[in-house]
């Protein structure tokens, strides 16, 4: 028999929620996240990191002094659009643009990116049409590009 899945993503698909199932109803929660990293701010002590999967975005908090060594390396090796396993408690929170965000405590790095792409996927940096049609995959993440279609 071949297993497929380790079984510590096994054990995470069971408490699996989609980004748009993070609600303030689900607030003291444990959940678990997986997606692409969308954006991501180091602030320090706080880290913030924009998930984005097939539903939709989340964001994810990782207080960097509550964390094992192990969690505070892998966040701060991560890249734009990583795929990413993120275990953590729902907290609601009224500053956040969604009203909730994940304070996360796990990580698990499933696919790292490529550390630096010539085009920026979240359209904060302007390309030209050359690069934008060479990265179309990406290019079409964007929802004002998405809208079109």
């Amino acid at each position: 028999m071949t297993v497929l899945l380790e079984p510590t993503i096994r054990q995470h698909l069971k408490n699996r929620v989609t980004a748009r199932d993070v609600v303030p109803e689900l607030d003291g929660r444990r959940v678990s996240l997986f997606g692409w990293v969308h954006e991501i701010r180091d602030l320090g002590k706080l880290v913030f990191v924009v998930l984005r999967d097939v539903s939709g975005i989340c964001q994810i908090v990782f207080r960097m002094d509550e964390l094992a060594e192990t969690v505070k390396s892998a966040v701060h090796e991560l890249t734009n659009e990583s795929v990413i396993c993120v275990c953590g408690v729902v907290v609601k929170q009224p500053k956040s643009r969604l009203g909730v965000e994940v304070v996360a405590d796990e990580i698990e790095v499933l696919s790292k990116a490529v550390p630096k792409l010539e085009f920026d996927p979240t359209g904060k940096v302007q390309a030209g049409m050359d690069v934008r049609l060479r990265y179309r995959i990406l290019d079409l993440r964007k929802p004002e590009v998405k809208n079109i279609f």
